[in-house]
């Protein structure tokens, strides 16, 4: 009685860990299709037993079945093509219906009507084809079929760009984390919002199999638009078996070979020689009161630049067809793209007046002369509102003696550089160039074992290599020390090493080198036991490396070259991985606006990313008359690390009125007002 009752017990387990499993659905998966239709004669009077055989045109591979008593037939996990649909029973003329169309997640309707006469004698349809409106599916959703992928032109052979134009999608933030406009992902645009939904909540697949970071949100595998076959968008209705989402789902499907050889070879070309010059000359202000070196209060203009960089090649091929016909078939692309383009930089550095390049207000041309500058006082200055000149002194002029100059604030001082033009903000002007190379291929093999087994095996790749510039160009302090320091200071010495000023500045924000490579890969297996009961089992694995470092990283600590401690008390870059120039802000009095651009290196890096996924999925589908229940279980495992400091490298931040020079390039022995 007792074994008896833990049996009982087993079976109501089972039972519910079955049907919480179970997909009761009316149409296909979003990667493959579905064909289903009813079989009448003449009168409208169904026709059980007449024997209805599907052909896929490019792979010659057939499935046949009978219909029901109901005249239905079905057809499940279909591969994505055109198809012959042809029906035959004793008495009546053969029913062809040719180059039906299947897509992703249809499921197409095509009835057929026969004819009395001889099976020998045969009917075409010539016009027979999956109705617009699928009344068989209840899915919201929107389709980007191969020719529209291969005809709209698309800025970087971005396929995101037609996912966006779908119904009730947009383009979401532009300063996503996966916008490309920001460091956890360099890569061309995979953000879009759906009805609204945040970007991070879409769901995207290749080929069924998961293609989603969970540490950002971002896409894994991109594949080249060449081996798209098109792209299957959900927005509303899901299917009971795609989850994890509330905004759309995504099915990238890729193309297989056929029996007959197709390819493409491309190049796409852009520069900057077949564009004009944006730039022009902008406002920047107005010329100080006091000035010497322009008319007072004169309306200041920024040079004209000259044309920024830009080149974007990019070029490749893709072949597909048969290894054996009716049986074997491959298809292979590869895409390289090379671009390099022009970020323009406003910033504001110490003036020529401070450098000693250009007549100051107090009438004197000489380094470290702050004259021009009304919201500086000196060292232990505790006026934020006087205006200082020549004849006051209680406000004067700030002038640094070169003797009072320490090392550390001259290196970051000369990190700066000359500026190019007269103004005392919004003086320097440049088109630093960001690179960008790219390389993608697939490879995708199809093989028919027979009528009843197939399998699909796909590989991905993708390798992108991003250098976002520095603001400023590199610079080595220890060889351009001023004259008067020189002179005032003979013993002083700074090191020896190549600088790279800014990763802070405007649109060019977290300058470095971003390295990330994706992979992905996909086997999908369909056993067809019966035209009633199919199999279908799935296996991936998808791989994203994301690394991104400031630019002075690397295996020397450049903070402790350039003076910081590191000792057993205090240590600024205590590893390679979080080397770099520790940034510095100067802020003008009473909480004011930063009196010079901001140098140092970034913030926030370095990135690193790893994120593995793996993917195991079964599925059965049954058939019964014109009813599809699928019922599977899909399991996902992730195994992820990250990496990021929000300030890795340190910081310093020092307030005009209260620290004295605009930089701290003094020493405490400047001499206080």
């Amino acid at each position: 009685m007792i074994r008896s009752t833990i049996w009982f017990y087993r079976v109501v387990i089972a039972c519910a860990l079955t049907l919480t499993l179970c997909v009761f659905s009316l149409k296909a998966q979003t990667t493959t299709a579905d064909a289903v239709g009813t079989v009448t004669d003449a009168s409208g009077g169904v026709l059980p037993g007449a024997t209805v055989t599907i052909t896929n045109l490019g792979t010659n591979i057939s499935q046949t079945e009978t219909t029901a008593s109901s005249g239905d037939y079905v057809f499940t996990l279909l591969q994505v093509g055109s198809y012959t649909i042809k029906v035959e029973a004793k008495g009546f003329k053969t029913y062809i219906a040719p180059n039906i169309a299947l897509s992703g997640g249809d499921r197409a309707r095509v009835d057929a009507k026969l004819e009395v006469g001889d099976v020998s004698q045969t009917v075409e349809v010539s016009a027979a084809m999956a109705p617009a409106l699928q009344t068989d599916t209840a899915t919201v959703g929107a389709l980007v079929t191969s020719q529209a992928i291969e005809d709209v032109p698309l800025d970087g052979r971005n396929v995101t760009k037609l996912v966006q134009l779908a119904p009730g999608v947009n383009q979401g933030s532009p300063n996503d984390l996966m916008s490309g406009a920001r460091p956890d992902d360099r890569r061309s645009t995979a953000a879009f919002s759906a009805n609204g939904q945040a970007d991070a909540v879409n769901n995207s697949t290749v080929d069924g199999i998961d293609n989603n970071d969970a540490i950002i949100g971002t896409t894994i595998v991109r594949p080249s638009v060449d081996a798209i076959q098109e792209v299957n968008v959900q927005t509303n209705l899901y299917d009971a078996s795609l989850t994890r989402t509330a905004g759309a789902i995504v099915d990238v499907i890729s193309k297989s070979g056929s029996n007959g050889f197709h390819g493409s070879g491309y190049e796409f070309f852009r520069n900057a020689v077949l564009n004009t010059n944006p730039n022009h000359a902008f406002p920047s202000g107005y010329c100080a009161a006091n000035s010497t070196t322009c008319t007072p209060g004169a309306l200041l203009l920024t040079p004209v630049l000259s044309k920024p960089a830009f080149r974007q090649n990019q070029y490749g091929a893709s072949i597909g067809g048969p290894i054996k016909k009716d049986k074997t078939f491959f298809f292979g692309d590869f895409e390289q793209l090379k671009k390099g383009f022009g970020i323009p930089i406003t910033a504001t550095v110490p003036s020529l007046c401070e450098t000693g390049l250009a007549l100051c207000p107090d009438g004197k041309t000489q380094w470290g002369d702050f004259s021009d500058q009304q919201d500086v006082s000196q060292l232990g200055g505790s006026s934020s509102t006087c205006t200082p000149s020549a004849g006051s002194a209680s406000c004067p002029y700030v002038v640094v003696p070169p003797s009072a100059v320490s090392p550390m604030g001259l290196e970051y001082f000369l990190l700066y550089p000359k500026a190019t033009n007269a103004a005392t903000t919004n003086n320097y002007s440049s088109n630093p160039t960001q690179i960008q190379n790219s390389s993608t291929f697939d490879v995708r093999v199809d093989q028919h074992f027979s009528n009843s087994d197939t399998l699909f095996v796909r590989y991905s790749f993708n390798d992108v290599t991003t250098l976002t510039p520095d603001a400023f160009p590199a610079v080595n302090p220890s060889t351009i020390i001023p004259a008067a320091v020189k002179a005032a200071q003979p013993n002083l010495t700074l090191p020896n090493v190549t600088l790279f000023p800014s990763g802070l500045t405007g649109s060019n924000n977290f300058a470095g080198t971003s390295k990330i490579r994706a992979q992905g890969l996909a086997l999908s297996y369909v056993h067809v036991f019966s035209p009633s009961f199919i199999l279908n089992l799935k296996a991936g694995y998808s791989r994203l490396a994301d690394v991104v470092t400031s630019l002075n990283a690397g295996s020397k600590p450049v903070a402790t070259e350039i003076g910081f401690p590191c000792n057993s008390v205090s240590c600024v870059n205590f590893s390679s991985s979080s080397s770099g120039i520790p940034n510095l802000t100067t802020t003008g009095p009473n909480g004011g606006g930063n009196l010079l651009t901001l140098v140092g290196d970034a913030t926030f890096l370095p990135i690193i990313y790893d994120d593995n996924t793996f993917q195991y999925n079964a599925n059965f589908t049954w058939n019964k008359n014109a009813h599809s229940i699928r019922f599977g279980a899909v399991l996902i495992r992730r195994r992820e690390a990250q990496g990021q400091s929000s300030n890795g490298q340190g910081g310093f931040a020092f307030t005009a009125p209260t620290t004295g020079c605009k930089l701290r390039i003094c020493s405490q022995a400047y001499p206080r007002a």
